[in-house]
């Protein structure tokens, strides 16, 4: 059944009701638009992707993978690939990176307003006016594009406290960039040194 994003968010820790998408196996998926994308028009919620040792190629214009309602997109493997404007975007949910490639093919590009809005980005944060929790957490993985990591509500109705980012390890080979958070990096390896507040 449909679930709004109350509702998705509500039962997010027991996944009950949720509708599970896995790709893996070497999968190859490539979009006119996006890879891989949900919709977050509010009865679209609950789900869970999880994607590891797949290549996801999203179309001109468009991210390899983008979620923008309440759901679960778990991502590893070290022969994943996901290629867009931006790598990943997410803008609601959960996003657990452990290992991949995330390349962003886009110079930094950001939007008001809805879709994926932030091009130019390995994994690119942006919270959805639905203002749902959104939790970003990535222990491994490389992430290439001017950015490798960029959070931006770039709304002002969200509420930036229910967003969180961590980075815990990866290889960063972009910029790491935050509008809104503070001391969420513990660790990783970082080309460009982010700003020392991000520590």
């Amino acid at each position: 059944g449909h679930m709004t994003p109350e509702s998705a968010a509500a039962a997010i820790d027991t996944q009950e009701g949720y509708q599970t998408l896995t790709v893996t196996g070497g999968a190859q998926i490539s979009g006119y638009t996006f890879g891989i994308g949900g919709n977050a028009e509010g009865t679209y919620d609950g789900t869970v992707m999880n994607i590891e040792d797949a290549v996801i190629t999203g179309g001109e214009e468009a991210p390899g993978v983008f979620q923008p309602h309440v759901g679960i997109l778990n991502i590893g493997g070290e022969n994943t690939k996901i290629t867009g404007s931006s790598g990943v975007v997410v803008r609601a949910g959960r996003l657990n990176i452990t290992g991949g490639t995330f390349i962003a093919t886009y110079a930094l590009h950001t939007v008001e307003g809805s879709g994926s809005v932030i091009d130019g980005a390995a994994v690119a944060v942006s919270h959805h006016s639905s203002n749902q929790p959104l939790t970003v957490s990535i222990t491994g993985g490389t992430f290439n594009g001017v950015y490798s990591v960029y959070e931006d509500t770039l709304l002002s109705g969200p509420d930036p406290a229910k967003v969180s980012v961590s980075l815990a390890g990866g290889v960063y080979n972009g910029g790491v960039y935050s509008e809104n958070k503070v001391g969420f990096i513990t660790g990783g390896s970082f080309k460009q040194q982010p700003a020392e507040e991000l520590f």
